[in-house]
């Protein structure tokens, strides 16, 4: 069993929402989002760092446009690692997962810890 190396908690999230690649649209459907990422069921199959928009709908007039890139395509679904988002997204997006989470205090925790290594400076 390979070890879990996710610095980000994830939670059960079942959101239509499309992703845009290429500036066309691609209907997904959210299984799983953290604050880094999520896994989407989609029917298109996308190469590994193909660069992408995802985009949740949340209610009349509310929408989530998340900057990302492929990380995976398997048989479990597509895998998106956020790249970027406006702070409206970003503040949204952590209240699905507070909402959502077992333990919204972990969540806390969490957000005191980089999400993303930097590159070592030689």
């Amino acid at each position: 069993m390979t070890e879990d190396k996710r610095r980000r908690s994830r939670v059960k999230a079942g959101f239509e929402a499309s992703l845009f690649v290429d500036g066309k649209a691609v209907p997904v459907r959210t299984r799983d989002v953290s604050l880094k990422g999520a896994l989407l069921e989609c029917d298109k199959d996308l190469a590994e760092g193909t660069p992408c928009e995802l985009q949740l709908g949340l209610g009349p007039g509310l929408r989530l446009s998340i900057d990302a890139l492929v990380a995976r395509s398997s048989e479990q679904g597509l895998a998106v690692e956020f790249q970027g988002m406006d702070d409206q997204s970003f503040n949204h997006l952590l209240q699905i997962v507070r909402l959502n989470a077992d333990d919204a205090d972990m969540i806390e925790d969490e957000l005191a810890e980089p999400a993303f290594e930097r590159e070592k400076q030689n």
